[in-house]
Order: C-alpha cells, then sequence, then structure tokens
C-alpha cells in the first residue's frame, strides 16, 4: 500500500446553417444523369495509365521535398464562412438513413461525423457530393479504413471513410504506388487539382474497411477542426423530434440529496416534482430522433435553464487536437451515475469543454442549489437537432418540507436492509471524485441482515456518513479529511457491530501541478508521470497491487497488476507508466493496460534495457490497471484462399488467409503476403481476423505459389506457404 517516503511508495509533486436541400428532392432521373456523364467522360485506357504515371511521380517528388502543395489554405484554418452552400447530393443513392450522429460517444474521441446506413451490405455506390479534387488518399486495415478526403472550393473538406474500393482513376494511382512498393498501408497527397471530382461522380463503393458493420461515414472539416455536416451542408430530411429519456440529479457534497439519497437519481421524463436539498448536477440522457435504431445518437444540442442561468451542450464542431480527450468528460464513460452514457449540463471550475457554454460564462456552471425554504422552481431541459426539431420537458424542485426529511432517508437506508437480506455481494469499495473535497464511496457488499451502514475514512479521526441502498451498491458523498489511512464501511447485525477497513493513502493530483507515482511490489517497479493539466478537475488517487492476471493464451503475466483508482477516471493529458523487472534482461514483454475488462497493448508502448532489468513503458489515457505481460505465442496463419467477395465494385476477386493470434497482436507493417516471390499489398483486418490481398486485377491465370508472413508486435514471427489457381 501507498506509504509516507522511505517506503517503497512516493509520491512527487511540482507546482506547476440553414438546409434548404431535402434528399427526397435527389431523383433517381438525376443520379442517373451523373452516372452516365461520369462514364462518357472517361480518359481512353492509356490516357489513364499517363495520367496515373505522372501523379505516382508528382507524389514521390512531394515527399522528397520540403513540403506540399496541398496545405491547408488560410480560408481552411479560419474556419467555414456563416452561409455555407449546401452539397449538391449525398454521397449516396436515396433512400438515405442516417445510423450515427455528430458528437456520439466513442471510447477515447467524440463520433466527428455522420454514418449512413448501407443496409448491410458492401458495394454500393458513393459519389462525390460537390465539385472538387482528391485531397488525400489513406489505405489501412484499421480507422477510417480505405477512405477518400475531397477540397472544395469553398475550403471544405469532406472524408469519406470504410469504403470497399475506389473508382478510376483513383484506383490506379493507388494500386500503382501499393504494387511498387509491396505496402498496403498509404497515406497519398496528390498534388491540387490533379484528380477533380465533379459533384455525382461515383468516387468509390462503400464497405467496412478499418471498422464494421458495413456503412458510409462522412465528415465535414475545416483545417484541424471537423464540423457537424448536417449544419454545414449536408441536407437530410428529418422531422422526428430528439428524445429526452431521463436526467440525472447528482448531489455534489455531504449534504445534498435528491429524494432524501445522497446517491446520483435518476428520473424518468417526463415526470413532476422531485424533491432536492442542497446542491446538485445535472446530467440528461438523449438521443437525436433522425436515427430509430441506435439510442445513444446525440442530439445537435442540449440545455438545463435554472432560476435564469442556462447551460449548453452544443456540437456544432471539434477540434481533433484538443476536444478528443474530453470526451470521457463530457460523457459520463466509466459509469459513475449511470451505464448509459449520460451528457453532462454542468463544468467544473477548473474545466470547461469547448462544447459547453453557460450564461454569463459563470465558472462552474450547472450546479442547482435547493435551500430549505426555497419555494419550489421549473428545472427546464431541451435538446434540439439539427433541423431544429425540439423537445422540451420541465421538472419541479423543490425543497423535502420539515416532516418528511427524516422520512425519505430513513425510508432510503430501510431499502439497504431490505436488499441485504436476499444477498450479499463481493465486498469492495470504489471511490468517486465528485466536486473539490468530496468523493462519493461505494461499497458493493455487506454482511446479511446488516443495517445502519455507514460510509467514510479512518485517519486521525473517523469521518463517516449515512450510506444510501442504489442501483445494488451502498453510497455515501464524504469529506475527504487529512491523513487518510483506510477506507471503512461500518454497520450493525442484530445486537453486534462490523466494521470493513481497506488500507489506503489518498494522493490529490490538481491540474495546475505534474505529479509522479512510483512503488516497488514483487520484483517490479512502477512509475506514473502525470505531466501539467493531466486532470480535467482535481481528483485523488489510490493505489493497489492485485495478483498477476493471465489476460489470453498468447499472454504470460511476468508483473503484478497494479491498479491506481479511480479506475477509468479520464486523463485530459495522457499519463507516462513505466514498470521496470527486476533480474531480466530479455523477453518479449510489453506494457499492457486494461478497458471494459479486457487488456490490450498501452499506446506508445516500447521495451528497452534498464541498469537493474528490463523496462517496458507507455501511455495510459484513463486511470486503472496496467501490467507487463510476455508474448509467449507466434500467431498462426491458415491456409491461404482465392475467394470472390459479395461486393458491386469490379474488383472482386482476392487471397485471403486466416490469422489467429492471442498474444501482443499483429504487427500490420511486419505481415503481409508473398505470390511468386514477390511482396504483394496485404491488408490486415484485426476485427475478422484475416490476411487478404486484393489486386485491381486478377493475376495471369494458371498456378501461382504464395508464402505468408505473420508478425507480432513482439516480433515473433511464423510462415507458411502453399499454391493456388488462378482461373
Amino acid at each position: 500500500m501507498l506509504s509516507p517516503g522511505g517506503s517503497s511508495h512516493t509520491l512527487t509533486k511540482a507546482a506547476a446553417s440553414p438546409r434548404s436541400m431535402l434528399v427526397s428532392s435527389c431523383t433517381s432521373a438525376g443520379v442517373a444523369r451523373g452516372r452516365r456523364g461520369h462514364r462518357s467522360e472517361r480518359e481512353p485506357p492509356l490516357a489513364r495509365h499517363l495520367i496515373v504515371a505522372a501523379l505516382v511521380g508528382a507524389v514521390v517528388l512531394s515527399s522528397c521535398g520540403a513540403g506540399t502543395s496541398s496545405d491547408v489554405t488560410p480560408q481552411a484554418t479560419q474556419g467555414p464562412p456563416e452561409n455555407l452552400p449546401p452539397l449538391e447530393r449525398p454521397p449516396l443513392d436515396p433512400p438515405i438513413r442516417i445510423t450515427a450522429t455528430f458528437g456520439e460517444y466513442r471510447r477515447g474521441h467524440f463520433h466527428a461525423g455522420v454514418d449512413f446506413s448501407t443496409e448491410h451490405r458492401v458495394g454500393r455506390p458513393v459519389y462525390a457530393p460537390v465539385n472538387g479534387y482528391v485531397e488525400r488518399v489513406r489505405t489501412s486495415g484499421a480507422g477510417f479504413g480505405r477512405s477518400l478526403m475531397l477540397r472544395t472550393p469553398d475550403g471544405r473538406t469532406i472524408l469519406l471513410a470504410h469504403l470497399d474500393a475506389f473508382d478510376e482513376p483513383i484506383a490506379s494511382f493507388v494500386a500503382a504506388v501499393q504494387d511498387s512498393s509491396g505496402e498496403y498501408e498509404q497515406e497519398l497527397t496528390p498534388p491540387p487539382n490533379a484528380l477533380p471530382v465533379r459533384a455525382g461522380q461515383r468516387i468509390a463503393w462503400s464497405g467496412d474497411s478499418g471498422a464494421g458493420p458495413p456503412h458510409l461515414h462522412m465528415e465535414v472539416r475545416f483545417g484541424a477542426l471537423a464540423y457537424n455536416p448536417l449544419r454545414h451542408g449536408l441536407a437530410v430530411a428529418d422531422v422526428f423530434p430528439p428524445v429526452l429519456r431521463r436526467v440525472i440529479l447528482e448531489p455534489v457534497d455531504d449534504v445534498s440529496y435528491v429524494q432524501g439519497s445522497s446517491a446520483p437519481r435518476s428520473i424518468a421524463l417526463p415526470a413532476d416534482t422531485v424533491v432536492v436539498e442542497g446542491r446538485v448536477r445535472v446530467w440528461i440522457e438523449a438521443a437525436d430522433g433522425v436515427t430509430d435504431r441506435w439510442p445513444r445518437a446525440a442530439p445537435y444540442a442540449a440545455s438545463m435553464e435554472w432560476r435564469g442561468v442556462s447551460v449548453e451542450c452544443r456540437f456544432d464542431r471539434i477540434a481533433w487536437d484538443d476536444d478528443m480527450s474530453a470526451v470521457e468528460w463530457v460523457y459520463d464513460a466509466r459509469g459513475s451515475v449511470s451505464p448509459r452514457h449520460p451528457l453532462a449540463l454542468w463544468s467544473a471550475p477548473e474545466f470547461r469543454p469547448s462544447m459547453l457554454a453557460a450564461s454569463g460564462d459563470k465558472a462552474g456552471a450547472g450546479v442547482i442549489a435547493v435551500e430549505v425554504g426555497d419555494p419550489p422552481q421549473a428545472l427546464t431541459l431541451a435538446v434540439r437537432d439539427a433541423a431544429d426539431n425540439r423537445t422540451v420537458r420541465r421538472v419541479i424542485l423543490r425543497p423535502p418540507r420539515a416532516d418528511e426529511r427524516e422520512r425519505m432517508a430513513a425510508r432510503a437506508r430501510a431499502g439497504s436492509a431490505g436488499r441485504t437480506r436476499r444477498a450479499a455481494a463481493r465486498p469492495g469499495f470504489e471511490l468517486i471524485p465528485v466536486q473539490g473535497p468530496f468523493v462519493r464511496i461505494r461499497y458493493s457488499g455487506i454482511t446479511r441482515g446488516s443495517r445502519d451502514l455507514a460510509l467514510g475514512f479512518a485517519g486521525e479521526s473517523l469521518t463517516t456518513r449515512p450510506a444510501d441502498f442504489a442501483s445494488g451498491r451502498w453510497s455515501a458523498v464524504v469529506r475527504v479529511p487529512p491523513a487518510v489511512t483506510a477506507i471503512l464501511a461500518a454497520g450493525s447485525r442484530a445486537d453486534d457491530r462490523w466494521e470493513v477497513r481497506r488500507p489506503v493513502r489518498l494522493l490529490a493530483l490538481s491540474p495546475e501541478s505534474t505529479c509522479v507515482v512510483t512503488a516497488t511490489e514483487a520484483g517490479a517497479s512502477y512509475r506514473w508521470s502525470f505531466p501539467r493539466n493531466a486532470a480535467f478537475a482535481p481528483t485523488f488517487l489510490t493505489y493497489d497491487s492485485l495478483a498477476p492476471s493471465r489476460a489470453s493464451p498468447g499472454l504470460k503475466p511476468v508483473s503484478s497488476v497494479m491498479e491506481l483508482e479511480p479506475s477509468g477516471w479520464p486523463l485530459r493529458r495522457p499519463a507516462q507508466v513505466e514498470v521496470v523487472m527486476h533480474d531480466r534482461d530479455h523477453g518479449h514483454a510489453a506494457l499492457f493496460v486494461q478497458r471494459s475488462g479486457a487488456w490490450i497493448p498501452a499506446r506508445g508502448e516500447s521495451v528497452t534495457s534498464a541498469p537493474s532489468g528490463e523496462r517496458v513503458e507507455g501511455l495510459a489515457v484513463v486511470l486503472g490497471r496496467v501490467a507487463a505481460f510476455d508474448d509467449v505465442a507466434a500467431p498462426r496463419a491458415g491456409i491461404a484462399r482465392v475467394v470472390r467477395l459479395r461486393t458491386g465494385a469490379p474488383n472482386r476477386w482476392a487471397l485471403q488467409c486466416a490469422v489467429i493470434e492471442r498474444g501482443s497482436g499483429v504487427d500490420a507493417s511486419r505481415t503481409h503476403l508473398m505470390v511468386d516471390g514477390r511482396q504483394v499489398p496485404s491488408e490486415w483486418n484485426a476485427e475478422r481476423g484475416v490476411l487478404r490481398w486484393r489486386p485491381l486485377h486478377p493475376p495471369p491465370r494458371g498456378a501461382h505459389r504464395y508464402e505468408v508472413v505473420v508478425t507480432d508486435r513482439a516480433g515473433l514471427e511464423s510462415r507458411g506457404s502453399g499454391g493456388f489457381v488462378a482461373r
């Protein structure tokens, strides 16, 4: 456990637009004209090959020079003009159905565009939505997969991602670079206007590359900013109002309650009256009605108003460099108040996300205060979508009457005693920072038949608060005292008193300071280094050591599991994590972090030698568990087979094989197929565990030899070989 200086656990600090076009107006006749024009103006094969050769040469020369002529223009970095013209058409044929909206929660980032349904099919034609030129082409087995960036005359960049294949002449341009290098992963920047496109021109086919299931992802960007496509050019008919499902009121100190309980209270809407005492902050569960199949579709804007002060969260634009890490803060990703990722309508005094605005620019906006004696007051909640459809709900908040405060509190605590008689959970403590010096303690186990439960801290004196039962656990908000030595739970059963303690030391982490936490446990040293502004708001850390855990058959634990709590707590800036295993100077170890119960390689992980052993390090974007594992099993490749893909794209021939990897993961840069002694561009699909060569044109008819080379992140390699016949 953490202890004062002089022991193995130390802490050091240093201060430190209106939409005028509806999809329904895009008739099939208009689409047909665009297709016919595209086919009639195609260059003959020889001319197209000369153009591709010139483009490939231009890309090679630009990569060797000091810069590229396709740098973002000043207009793009300044942002969009006030009134952008609508895009001339959507990227797919009607009917258009949106399945995911701008600003939705994704693990580690906001969804920076909109997703279109392709009806679970691969190979629907994708069209240029406006005149422009191809600014960038990327091919990858992860992320956006195969994607195109189109630059428009007004400075917009349109991203179309998860494509199955490119149309000509883009397809030949990409294939020429891939075939000459033997590498599938490419990020190419043609010269401006070298690959022009016209609105309605078919430029690709939809797919599921990078991330499935099949769909089309679209973004609108200006420089490093992603803008909501539904407010910046993309017109979609939407007459369905957004849905406002629930409001969650969360007490923020030890004298605040909702319906007599200190636990967060989830209230289904519409609702009438809620009894509140003290200070609470507001979360909501809402969804955009534009899609009926995805309950987490983010509305364009959500707001609350209380006593003349309003707070609004508006998803109009997101900065790729600065805003993405805030997703775990704007949404309750770790389940502090709800497992359904509610949206915060409040901000901490130390940090306000760019998408959150408050009237009067008040720091720490969104905290509601209801005092005894106050008259009933309406809390107004509203959500609206990009088409300005609105849903408004009002909830009356009032303080408790003199005769009901104790009755409501007793009911909350009696509920915990009743549940205790039926089941006893495995004991365990969880700390959730709330605001300032207050934390919420949750306890997930208790002796059967207990009542009068209290949670708190032990130190120079006991600091406890009565606990309330909510969502299968007991919780209480407690002010953190100085010199904490343990978290405790205490209660009574029959005529006996019982108590459970977990020794801890709480460590303060402030946004204004750097912080280093070091520890030694079971032959290994651990170090967490937090840069300035690593935390969104002040929080408290606790440290614990757990037994080694086996992650998968291909990974062998070589260190204890070290947990820095509160687990899942988001960081604004990543922390550098380092584990040094003493008396060990070789192996295939790597640093892993645990997310949602699964062990995954840490970002930027590396292995180096240390004076006392082997060092593994990486980055952590949330607090939680880390451990070092040895990769003890090389990946295994199956037999390569010729397949004919089910797609509307013309190149359906492919050679592919299944790969089984149960260790550190496949290294795509060192994994490929070789055909007749030549390395061919090979796409690694980690979701499906498939390695595939899909040339623009099938190989010559007859017998061919292949070899599979698969390498994992630890450098372990396996090979296989065989033959196939092209017909």
